[in-house]
């Protein structure tokens, strides 16, 4: 954490030109964001606001799991792993 950086007020995914497919991925894993092409940025770009917005946790997704079994085995999700190719900083 920087604490010298300036505080903004909207939460916004931004994105260089040619990623805007990557920009909206984001934006819908964090639901009240702003999208925005921008030139100042090389790569999809996550700023959290000072608006609330908050990223939602694998455990508060209303997301219902995609298994149909009915097996007694646990029903919880392996952590995923990314690429630093598909890292958002």
């Amino acid at each position: 954490m920087d604490p010298t950086a300036a505080t903004t007020g909207l939460t916004t995914v931004t994105y260089p030109p040619g990623m805007e497919a990557q920009a909206k991925a984001v934006a819908d894993a964090v639901p009240g964001a702003s999208v925005a092409a921008s030139s100042a940025v090389d790569q999809v770009t996550l700023t959290l606001g000072s608006d609330g917005v908050r990223v939602p946790t694998a455990a508060s997704s209303s997301a219902a799991p995609s298994s149909s079994s009915s097996s007694s085995a646990s029903t919880t999700s392996a952590p995923k792993s990314f690429s630093s190719a598909s890292c958002v900083n």
